[in-house]
């Protein structure tokens, strides 16, 4: 689509043009003024992606594709984020169109070709990005290279709007081959970083993994293969309580589910062994905590996968033109289990045993994820995790029922849900 602009004056001004300079080079092509405003609004961003206006210059618009090659200057600040993609080939025109999707953060001139730098107030703080498309010399990899200073969660924030974007641009493209990186941040690559040379990077994904299985550590090696806590790693990247759509949402998801949070595994150390012998000797003593302790997780556990489920339930349904009283009725269903949950998790802090009350709204809310006449099942079948929250709803319900005096979910319900 891009060949519609390039007339030879818009590339000698860099990619910019007006309205009318674009009108008057489709002239030739005998469109009418109603199918000319159509093809350049098709020309913007989330359609194809070819150029953009700029938000104070009305009718004046950029085209990446046709920027200049020099980058303007060097960038003057200190990075206190980094993070890239590697890939094995980058789509031609992937970048321009990222330049189009992050166009409303941009600093004033400062894009070009290969790069494009941001600026934004988050926090209450100013909030400054370098992003570039590169070839790493070290790894002969192509990359996309995000730096990012100010604030932590100024620059969490940045990072979240960055990511979203390239994200996105992905899934326009099919077998994309990329890998997100991680810049390590302990004491000796903050330092590299902060100078602009290059730290350790770790794979995101694998960070991801390990945590999941419970390994909370990764070894840095720019400062000679030492340990290096992965929640302090990502404590820097994940923005822990975003609002639902973000983009870790399905990893922070697994987390809640195993009852864990970043912050719980920053604060997990190494095991000496001569902690194994004290461990060892406390056990049994700590056996019944242990299982008091359990029992609390997966309560909690119970109380994320219901608020999760309310959130999908307000933004999937209101979609798919459910009826709004209904989605009221099923979020109302929820708030009753939610506050049975509570209830019943205030009562085993307290070592005594739930309210009959309490019991009684839990299990009849377990009970309607299998009825095929409930409000509940209905609108389960309509989300696209609906089997996953029903099953997950029942699993961790019979981990709980026990220890509270109710019954299982019995296997022929457990089944109805499955097939949700």
């Amino acid at each position: 689509m891009y060949y519609i602009l390039s007339d030879k004056e818009i590339q000698e001004a860099g990619g910019r043009f007006t309205r009318q300079q674009a009108y008057n080079q489709w002239n030739s092509l005998r469109y009418n003024e109603e199918e000319k405003a159509m093809l350049l609004q098709l020309l913007l961003k989330d359609k194809f992606d070819i150029c953009y206006e700029l938000p104070h210059e009305k009718d004046v618009f950029i085209s990446p594709l046709l920027l200049p090659s020099d980058q303007p200057s060097l960038w003057g600040y200190e990075t206190n984020l980094h993070f890239r993609y590697q890939y094995s080939f980058i789509p031609h025109g992937l970048f321009s169109r990222l330049i189009v999707q992050l166009h409303e953060k941009i600093d004033a001139e400062q894009r070009w070709k290969t790069g494009v730098r941001l600026l934004a107030r988050m926090y209450g703080d100013f909030i400054r990005a370098e992003i570039q498309q590169f070839t790493d010399p070290n790894e002969n990899q192509k990359v996309i290279d995000i730096r990012i200073n100010g604030s932590r969660e100024g620059c969490k924030q940045m990072l979240t709007f960055v990511r979203t974007a390239v994200d996105k641009l992905h899934k326009d493209f099919k077998n994309i081959s990329c890998k997100e990186k991680v810049a390590c941040n302990c004491e000796k690559c903050s330092d590299l970083v902060k100078i602009g040379e290059k730290p350790s990077f770790f794979d995101y994904k694998k960070l991801q993994d390990k945590i999941q299985n419970r390994s909370y550590f990764e070894e840095c090696e720019k400062s000679n293969y030492k340990q290096i806590n992965i929640g302090k790693i990502l404590s820097d990247i994940v923005i822990e309580n975003a609002a639902y759509g973000n983009i870790d949402n399905d990893f922070l998801y697994n987390l809640l589910r195993k009852g864990m949070t970043i912050n719980q595994i920053i604060n997990k150390n190494e095991v000496n062994i001569s902690d194994i012998g004290k461990a060892s000797s406390s056990a049994t003593a700590s056996s019944e905590a242990n299982l008091t302790n359990t029992i609390s997780i997966e309560i909690n556990n119970l109380l994320c996968e219901t608020e999760m489920l309310k959130e999908d339930i307000k933004r999937e349904l209101k979609i798919k033109k459910f009826p709004t009283e209904d989605i009221e009725l099923v979020k109302s269903d929820i708030e009753v289990a939610e506050n049975a949950i509570k209830e019943i998790k205030v009562s085993k802090n307290q070592n005594q045993e739930p309210s009959p009350q309490s019991k009684k709204r839990l299990k009849g809310f377990i009970d309607d994820l299998s009825n095929e006449n409930s409000t509940l099942n209905k609108a389960l079948k309509l989300l696209r995790k609906g089997k996953d929250y029903g099953v997950n709803l029942a699993e961790t319900y019979n981990k709980v029922a026990e220890n509270i005096g109710l019954p299982l979910v019995p296997p022929i319900a457990l089944e109805v849900i499955k097939k949700l």
